[in-house]
C-alpha cells in the first residue's frame, strides 16, 4: 500500500482548510443535496465530500456510508488532492497503490473511485467530491464534467461560508450585503436534453414563486425573460449537436423571471451529465438582487464620500488657517509640513521659513537634541507617551525668547503608510501668571487660617490652665463637710460657671479642628442603646434641676450593636439634648432612633417642648456663633456653636441634619448617620452601659500576674492594685509572663500588648496552648493604648478575655476583673476600704500647662508615688526623643524600633498626665505604623521641645520634708455600720448635701451596684425610698442599724 505523500503547499492548504471552520460541524442540507445529485448522476452507491486535514479525511457530507472519517494514510482522497484533475481508479485491485489498502480489502471494499479535487484557488486543494463503488466501472466525460461542476458548487458553498475572505475585497456596505447573499441557500434545477424540468429544490421554489408541481414537466425557459427565453431551445440544440460548452462548468450572471412576471438578476452555474445514456443538465441559481443593489449603492456612496472628503478638506483647511492656537504638522522625520497663521504669529517664523525645517527649531536646545530620539522610540515601541495627551512645554520663538506653552499631539497613519503628527500649541503665559497669583492667595489664606487656629489654641490654653485650677479647687472645697450651706451654694455656682466656660472653650476648639480638617472619625463596634443612655446620664442632673423628663424611644426592630464612632455620635446627642434642656422650661425631651431611608443608615431625632423658633430663626440655627437673636443669648447664654459642631460631625458620619420647629411649641432636631450593623460583636464599646464613679472597691482579692515592659506604667498599676489589697507579680515581657504562668498559680493575668522579646498576643497564644494540656483556663485581660477595632479584634482572636484601654480607668479595670474571673476564685475583701492619702504637702503648680497633674493624681491616688514616678520619668526618659531620631537614622527601612519607642513614651506619658507628650508620641507611632515618614521631622522636633519643657518643670518640683504627713484610714464592718447610720440621719433630715459625701465614703467600702438605687432615689429627692433601700442594704450586709 502506498501512503499518500504530502503536497508541497501542505501548510498553506491546512491553513486554508482551518480558516473555513467547517471541520467537525454537523451535516448540512446544502452539501447533502449536492452529494445526492452526484450519487444520482454517477449512479454509485457512495458519494462523499471528503476534507483532508493533517491526520485524517473527514466527511462533511456522505451518502451510502455511516462512518464520518478515516485515517489519511489509507485514504484515496489523500492521493487525489495532488492534482487539479479528477483522480479516477477504475479497479483498485488492479492498481498496485491500493491492492492491499484496508478500504479495498475490507468494508467498504472499494473497487471504483473517482474524486474531483476541491480547489479553493492557488492550488489549495482541501479535499474531494468523490464517488465510490464496490464494483469496477468506467466514468463518462459528461459524468466527469458533472462531478467537476458539483465540486465547483461545493467550493462555491465553502467560499460562500467564508465571510471574512469576501469582506477583504468589498467595502463595508458591500461586505454586509455580500455576507447576506453568501448565507442564502441556492436554487437547484435539473433538466433533460429538451429543457424539460425534472427536479426543482425548495430554494428554487422560493426564488421563482412556483411550486414543484407547477414546474415539473415544463420547459425551463418559463423561468427566463427575453431574450434568454426564445434563445434557450436553440442553445440546447447547438450544444447537443456541436458539444461547445460555453457556460457548462462555469458561472455567469443572467436574469430570472418569477411566476408573477417580474425579473431579477441571478448567478447561474450549469453542469452537464449523462444518465442512462440521456444527457441531463443541472443549474445552480443564486439570487444576486441585493448584491446588485449594494453595488449601485456603493458606487453612489463612493461618489458621495468623495464629495464629503473634498468638503471636509476645505473646512479643515479653513479651520486650521483661522484657528487661535498654533497648528503644526510634521512627518515621521520631524519635518514640518504645515504651519498655520497662528503659528507664524506665536513663533515669529513665516510659513515659508518653517515648512521643510525640523520641528526642533521651535524647542529649547536641551529638548531639541532629544526630539529625534523621541520619534525613533515611538516607531520602535509604538508606546504613545504623549499621543492623545496634553502637557506643558517651554517653546522658543525665532528671536530666541521662550514662553510656556500647552501642547497636544495627535497621530495618524495614512493609507500609503505615511505618518503624520499634528501638534496644537497655545501660549499659557497668562494662565501661569494667574496660577502663581492663586497659589500665593491660597498660601496667604492658609497662613491666616493657621494664625487664627494658633491664636484660638493659645488663648484657649491660657484660659483652660487657670480654669482647671478653679474647677479643681472648687471640687476640693465641696468635699469639706464643715462648709456652710451658703458658702457651698456659692462654690457650686463657681464650679457650674467654670464648667460652662470650659464647655464654651471646648466648643470653640472643636470648631477650629473641624475647620482645619483635624477632626478624625473612628470605625469601631459599640452598643448604641448604652451610648444613648450614657449621654442622657451626663445631662440628667441639669434636666432634673428643671423638672424635665428625659426618655429614649429606640425602635425595637433595630439591633443594638453598630460600627461607627461612638464618641462623636455621643457628642452630637449631648449637643442637641443640652440645647433642648437649655431652651425648655417644662415638659419632656425624647431621643428617638429608627431605621433610615437607606441600608446601614439610622435616623435620630431629639424632640423638646421648648420655646421653638420662627421661620427666620430656623435659617440661622446651624451658623457658627449664632443664636435665634440677641435676647436669646442674654436669656439662655451659650455661643451657638453646639449645632454648628453637630452639623459638621453628622456630615463626617455620612449624614445630614435638619430641624422642624414652631415658635412657642418646641423643636425637633433630626439627623441621619451612616452606621452599619456590627457583624463581629466581641469587644464592643459601651457594653456595660453604666458610668462608674470614684471609690470602687474590689469585692474579691486576686493573685495577679502583671506583664508590662515599662517600669513607670507597672508602678502605677501595681500601686492601684495593691491599694485594693490584690497580690501582684510583675514581669517585663511576654516570655517572662509565659514562664511565670508555668511556675505560679495566678487568678488573673493583666497583659500589655506591645512588649519586647515576645508581645502580649504571642504570649497569650502560648499560654492558651499550654492550657490545652492542663485543661485549665486563666482569664487574661489586655492592656492596650490602641482603641482601633482591628487591634481589639486581634486581642480577642489571640484568646484574651477582655480589653482595657490606656491610660487606664482603674474603676473600669476593677469591674472588668470581677466580670472575667470566675465565681469562687480569689478571697473575699470583707468590705475593707483602700488606704487613701488625704494630704501630701507637695506643690505641683510648676507643671501647670504641661502636665494635667490633677487628673493624674485622681488616677494614682497616692501623690508621693506619683511624684516618684515623675522623677523616675525624668531620669529614664530624658533622651527618648534623641534616641528615636537615632533609631530612624540607623534603620532607614525599618520603622518598628522607633514605633516601639513611641508606643512606650505614649503609654508612660499618658499615665503621668503629660497630654502633649503623649499626643505627639501617638501621632509619631501612627505615622510609623502606617509605614510613612511624611511629617515626621516636625513631629519629632515638637516631641523634643515638649519633653524638654516637661523635664524642666519636673526639675522645679520640691518633695516635702518631715513636715508632711500621711493619714491612713482602715475601715471595717463597724465603720460601714457607722456610715449607714449617718446616711439614714441625713435622709431623715431631707438633706442631700449631707447624704452625698456619706455615699461617696460608702462607695469606697461597699459595692457600687449596692449604692446605685440609693443614689438615684436621692437625686430624685425621694428620701423615703432612699431610706428604705438603705435599710435593705444593711440587712444584705448583716449590719444592724437599731430600731
Amino acid at each position: 500500500m502506498l501512503k499518500p505523500a504530502l503536497p508541497a503547499n501542505e501548510a498553506q492548504r491546512i491553513e486554508a482548510l482551518q480558516a473555513l471552520k467547517i471541520l467537525d460541524t454537523p451535516s448540512e442540507e446544502r452539501f447533502d443535496r449536492l452529494t445526492r445529485i452526484a450519487q444520482y448522476v454517477l449512479q454509485t452507491p457512495i458519494v462523499l465530500i471528503s476534507l483532508v486535514d493533517g491526520e485524517r479525511q473527514w466527511f462533511k457530507s456522505r451518502q451510502g456510508v455511516d462512518v464520518t472519517e478515516t485515517p489519511r494514510d489509507i485514504s484515496f482522497c489523500g492521493h487525489a488532492i495532488h492534482s487539479s484533475e479528477i483522480f479516477i481508479i477504475p479497479d483498485a485491485l488492479k492498481d498496485p497503490r491500493f491492492v492491499d489498502n484496508p478500504l479495498v480489502t475490507q468494508a467498504p471494499n472499494i473497487r471504483f473511485y473517482a474524486g474531483a479535487p476541491l480547489d479553493l484557488g492557488e492550488g489549495q486543494r482541501i479535499g474531494t467530491l468523490c464517488a465510490i463503488d464496490s464494483k469496477p466501472r468506467q466514468i463518462t466525460e459528461e459524468q466527469i464534467r458533472v462531478l467537476n461542476d458539483l465540486a465547483q458548487c461545493v467550493v462555491a458553498e465553502f467560499k460562500a461560508s467564508s465571510v471574512l475572505k469576501l469582506a477583504q475585497q468589498l467595502q463595508d456596505r458591500e461586505v454586509y450585503l455580500q455576507a447576506m447573499f453568501n448565507t442564502l441557500l441556492n436554487g437547484v434545477i435539473t433538466i433533460d436534453a429538451h429543457g424539460i424540468v425534472k427536479t426543482i429544490n425548495p430554494a428554487a421554489e422560493r426564488l421563482f414563486g412556483y411550486s414543484t408541481q407547477e414546474v415539473l414537466g415544463q420547459n425551463v425557459k418559463m423561468l427566463m425573460p427575453e431574450p434568454y427565453c426564445s434563445g434557450h431551445d436553440g442553445y440546447l440544440a447547438r450544444y447537443l449537436k456541436e458539444g461547445n460548452p460555453r457556460i457548462i462548468g462555469k458561472g455567469r450572471e443572467v436574469e430570472g423571471r418569477r411566476k408573477e412576471g417580474s425579473t431579477f438578476p441571478i448567478h447561474l452555474s450549469v453542469g452537464a451529465m449523462e444518465i442512462g445514456g440521456e444527457p441531463m443538465f443541472v443549474g445552480i441559481i443564486a439570487d444576486i438582487t441585493e448584491r446588485k443593489i449594494a453595488e449601485a449603492e456603493l458606487r453612489q456612496h463612493r461618489d458621495h464620500l468623495e464629495q464629503l472628503v473634498a468638503i471636509a478638506t476645505a473646512e479643515v483647511t479653513a479651520i486650521v488657517q483661522t484657528a487661535v492656537n498654533a497648528v503644526i504638522t510634521i512627518d515621521a522625520r520631524g519635518i514640518m509640513r504645515s504651519f498655520n497663521p497662528s503659528a507664524e504669529k506665536l513663533f515669529g517664523w513665516t510659513m515659508e521659513e518653517a515648512i521643510g525645517q525640523n520641528v526642533s527649531l521651535l524647542m529649547e536646545s536641551k529638548i531639541a537634541v532629544q526630539h529625534d530620539g523621541y520619534l525613533a522610540r515611538f516607531f520602535a515601541t509604538r508606546e504613545p507617551h504623549i499621543i492623545g495627551l496634553g502637557r506643558e512645554i517651554t517653546a522658543m520663538r525665532k528671536d530666541g525668547s521662550t514662553f510656556p506653552g500647552y501642547l497636544a499631539v495627535g497621530h495618524t497613519e495614512l493609507s500609503d503608510n505615511r505618518h503624520i503628527f499634528v501638534g496644537f500649541i497655545s501660549d499659557i503665559t497668562p494662565q501661569k501668571k494667574n496660577e502663581a497669583e492663586l497659589k500665593q492667595a491660597k498660601e496667604d489664606a492658609e497662613a491666616g487660617a493657621r494664625a487664627k487656629a494658633a491664636f484660638i489654641a493659645n488663648m484657649s490654653h491660657e484660659i483652660r490652665t487657670p480654669m482647671n485650677a478653679v474647677i479643681g479647687f472648687a471640687e476640693v472645697v465641696l468635699q469639706d463637710r464643715t462648709l456652710a450651706q451658703e458658702t457651698r451654694r456659692h462654690v457650686k455656682t463657681i464650679l457650674s460657671s467654670a464648667n460652662s466656660l470650659l464647655g464654651i472653650i471646648n466648643d470653640i476648639l472643636d470648631v477650629t479642628k473641624l475647620e482645619s480638617g483635624k477632626f478624625s472619625m473612628e470605625t469601631i463596634c459599640f452598643h448604641l442603646p448604652n451610648v444613648l443612655a450614657d449621654a442622657l446620664h451626663i445631662v440628667e442632673r441639669r434636666a432634673k434641676e428643671k423638672n424635665l423628663k428625659l426618655s429614649i424611644a429606640y425602635d425595637t426592630t433595630l439591633p443594638n450593636r453598630f460600627m461607627g464612632d461612638p464618641a462623636r455620635l455621643k457628642q452630637v446627642i449631648l449637643n442637641l439634648v443640652g440645647n433642648s434642656i437649655k431652651f425648655t422650661e417644662q415638659g419632656e425631651i425624647i431621643v428617638a432612633v429608627q431605621p433610615g431611608d437607606y441600608e446601614s443608615q439610622l435616623h435620630f431625632s431629639v424632640t423638646d417642648s421648648g420655646i421653638g423658633m420662627t421661620p427666620g430663626q430656623l435659617g440661622k440655627v446651624f451658623e457658627a456663633f449664632s443664636q435665634a437673636d440677641v435676647s436669646t443669648t442674654r436669656r439662655f447664654g451659650g455661643t451657638g456653636l453646639g449645632t454648628t459642631i453637630s452639623k459638621q460631625l453628622v456630615e463626617m458620619m455620612g449624614g445630614k441634619i435638619w430641624v422642624e420647629s414652631e415658635f412657642g411649641k418646641g423643636s425637633v432636631f433630626h439627623f441621619s448617620a451612616w452606621l452599619p450593623v456590627a457583624t463581629l460583636t466581641e469587644g464592643c464599646l459601651y457594653e456595660e452601659g453604666e458610668i462608674l464613679e470614684e471609690g470602687y472597691v474590689s469585692p474579691r482579692l486576686f493573685h495577679i500576674l502583671l506583664a508590662e515592659d515599662l517600669e513607670a506604667n507597672a508602678a502605677l498599676v501595681m500601686l492601684r492594685l495593691q491599694q485594693q489589697k490584690h497580690a501582684v507579680v510583675w514581669v517585663k515581657n511576654g516570655r517572662e509572663a509565659v514562664d511565670a504562668y508555668r511556675q505560679g498559680e495566678f487568678d488573673l493575668i493583666l497583659m500589655d500588648v506591645m512588649m519586647p522579646e515576645l508581645d502580649g498576643l504571642d504570649a497569650t497564644h502560648s499560654i492558651r496552648e499550654l492550657e490545652k494540656r492542663s485543661g485549665k483556663h486563666i482569664p487574661i485581660l489586655a492592656l492596650t493604648a490602641s482603641v482601633m477595632y482591628e487591634d481589639r479584634q486581634k486581642c480577642l482572636n489571640a484568646g484574651m478575655d477582655g480589653i482595657e484601654a490606656k491610660p487606664i480607668d482603674f474603676n473600669k479595670l476593677f469591674v472588668s476583673m470581677e466580670q472575667i474571673v470566675p465565681v469562687g476564685v480569689g478571697r473575699p475583701n470583707a468590705f475593707r476600704m483602700t488606704e487613701v492619702v488625704e494630704h501630701f504637702l507637695c506643690d505641683f503648680s510648676p507643671l501647670d500647662g504641661l502636665v494635667d497633674y490633677v487628673r493624674a493624681l485622681k488616677t494614682w491616688k497616692d501623690p508621693e508615688a506619683y511624684l516618684k514616678a515623675l522623677f523616675f520619668f525624668a531620669t529614664t526618659r530624658a533622651d527618648d526623643a534623641g534616641e528615636m531620631q537615632r533609631l530612624l537614622a540607623n534603620h532607614p527601612d525599618d520603622n518598628e524600633p522607633a514605633q516601639m519607642l513611641a508606643h512606650a513614651i505614649k503609654g508612660v506619658a499618658g499615665n503621668l498626665g503629660m497630654e502633649r507628650v503623649a499626643r505627639l508620641a501617638k501621632e509619631i507611632e501612627t505615622e510609623l505604623k502606617a509605614g510613612q515618614r511624611v511629617v515626621l521631622e516636625s513631629r519629632l522636633e515638637g516631641l523634643h521641645h515638649a519633653m524638654q519643657a516637661t523635664l524642666q518643670a519636673i526639675g522645679r518640683l520640691h518633695p516635702p520634708g518631715d513636715d508632711f504627713s500621711q493619714v491612713m484610714h482602715t475601715f471595717d464592718g463597724a465603720v460601714v455600720q457607722g456610715l449607714l447610720v449617718e446616711l439614714v440621719e441625713a435622709l431623715d433630715a431631707l438633706n442631700p448635701d449631707v447624704a452625698e459625701p456619706v455615699l461617696h465614703r460608702l462607695a469606697q467600702a461597699v459595692s457600687k451596684a449596692d449604692l446605685i438605687p440609693i443614689k438615684r432615689a436621692v437625686d430624685l429627692f425621694d428620701f423615703d425610698d432612699a431610706k428604705s433601700k438603705t435599710m435593705e442594704l444593711a440587712v444584705h450586709l448583716g449590719v444592724s442599724l437599731g430600731s
